[in-house]
């Protein structure tokens, strides 16, 4: 385990990204000829459907002050679950920054896939499918967004899933009772779970000694590093225009040198 504290955020990142996708959804009311009378943005929020049904059931007439109002969106996470069909290799890493003399760096994610539970809760039937018709277009089968990771040096798409579509009406009273229509909407979002972030030097130059295989004598010695006329190896960093310089050094001490920008990055 990594004995220093980290923290990315992630499964945070995710809830966000995730209801994001339905803060933008309207129900608009007609009067009895179908005339448009008014047009309701839904509200969503992050809270599971017990808590919203139980208050609605307290108030079925709605006399109260309202503290919720319908139609409303309510989601929350349900479960995750480790995703061993997408693993890759935990040895690859994913540079996430680099400086002068160090990168940045997290090995690759661990593929984890996020159940959400959604709840639509209307007080008509109209209302329910104008909302539902709003969402299943754009799952076939799955969504696709784009998410930020590790400080948002990382960037990747995740897949969003319907899985399931189930309905619920209440209205069990008489006719002159409310009635509360529920559909329950089952996604799973295909993520990616990253470690901490880590740091290491990065070589700037190689030293290279040629020995005889039969006599292990000493032949010659090539260093190959980066170079920029007039600026120190130290400052030289890999965004710079830099060219390789091999320095040859044979067994008499005579030096040589040679410079090319073939593999200049």
């Amino acid at each position: 385990m990594y004995s220093k504290f980290f923290y990315n955020s992630q499964i945070r990142n995710f809830t966000i990204a995730f209801g994001s996708l339905f803060n933008s959804i309207y129900v608009q009311r007609e009067d009895s000829e179908g005339n448009p009378i008014s047009k309701e943005k839904v509200s969503i929020t992050y809270s599971n459907k017990s808590k919203f049904f139980q208050r609605n059931e307290n108030d079925r007439e709605h006399k109260r002050k309202p503290s919720i109002v319908l139609p409303r969106i309510a989601f929350n996470i349900v479960g995750l679950s480790y995703a061993a069909e997408r693993k890759s290799s935990t040895k690859r890493k994913v540079i996430t920054g680099t400086g002068t003399d160090n990168k940045n760096y997290v090995y690759a994610p661990i593929p984890y896939d996020i159940n959400f539970a959604m709840s639509i809760m209307t007080k008509t039937q109209t209302e329910a499918f104008q909302i539902i018709e709003q969402i299943l277009p754009f799952f076939d089968p799955e969504y696709s967004l784009t998410i930020k990771a590790v400080n948002n040096s990382i960037s990747y798409d995740i897949p969003i899933s319907l899985i399931g579509l189930n309905f619920d009406d209440t209205f069990d009273g008489s006719f002159d009772e409310s009635r509360t229509i529920v559909w329950d909407l089952d996604f799973i979002l295909k993520g990616l779970i990253y470690g901490p972030e880590r740091s290491s030097s990065i070589i700037k130059q190689t030293i290279n000694p040629i020995h005889d295989l039969d006599t292990g004598d000493f032949i010659e010695r090539l260093t190959i590093e980066p170079y920029i006329d007039g600026v120190p190896l130290s400052e030289i960093s890999k965004d710079d225009d830099y060219e390789i310089q091999i320095t040859v050094d044979d067994q008499n001490n005579d030096e040589w040198r040679a410079r090319t920008n073939i593999l200049s990055c």
